[in-house]
């Protein structure tokens, strides 16, 4: 253990660089840590550690926030009436649907049978929902939906089909619309 007030170098208590650090306390709780020279000297020796830090910038915006310091238009949590949260407010966009990796996913009330089918965030794949839904059950982990004509954000009915096992990605040949001639390698558009 280093004794108070003790100087070297980042790179020789095992951090990257060449700047030196102190071994010094934190006057506040007084926990001892290696700190910035630099940061040490700035402050006079008054270097808080880190949890003291946050401790006193979490104060300073409790007082902030008292003290009354937003502007007459501020929409922050604090400011905003209650009624105007989630549905109620005015920039509210719905809210519901958020789309990642091209599929579409649904915000499921907790009270919602289907609810088991989502993450913690309460969001649901849509195409797995909507077969869910169709069936009357969730569905299990290892029934997977396959989207036949390959748009992951094409969720109608009859573009889902359920699976029991694995499936390639992608589409199928015979589910693919345009076809392509073996012979002149031109596309032809398949008759219905």
């Amino acid at each position: 253990m280093p004794n108070l007030g003790e100087i070297t170098t980042r790179n020789k208590i095992g951090l990257t660089g060449r700047s030196k650090m102190i071994w010094a306390a934190c006057p506040i709780c007084g926990t001892a840590r290696w700190t910035m020279y630099s940061l040490y000297r700035k402050t006079n020796g008054k270097a808080l550690c880190r949890s003291c830090s946050g401790q006193q910038q979490t104060k300073r915006l409790v007082q902030w926030r008292k003290a009354g310091s937003h502007r007459p238009d501020c929409k922050c949590t604090t400011c905003s009436p209650k009624d105007q949260w989630g549905k109620d407010n005015p920039s509210w966009n719905g809210g519901c649907r958020k789309h990642q990796d091209g599929y579409v996913y649904v915000l499921v009330d907790e009270s919602d049978p289907m609810r088991c089918m989502g993450g913690r965030d309460r969001y649901v794949l849509e195409h797995r929902l909507a077969v869910a839904r169709e069936l009357g059950r969730p569905l299990y982990k290892w029934e997977l939906i396959h989207h036949i004509n390959g748009d992951r954000a094409d969720n109608r009915l009859d573009n889902l089909e359920l699976w029991i096992k694995n499936h390639p990605s992608g589409v199928r040949l015979e589910d693919y619309r345009p076809l392509f001639c073996r012979t002149c390698k031109e596309r032809e558009m398949r008759d219905e």
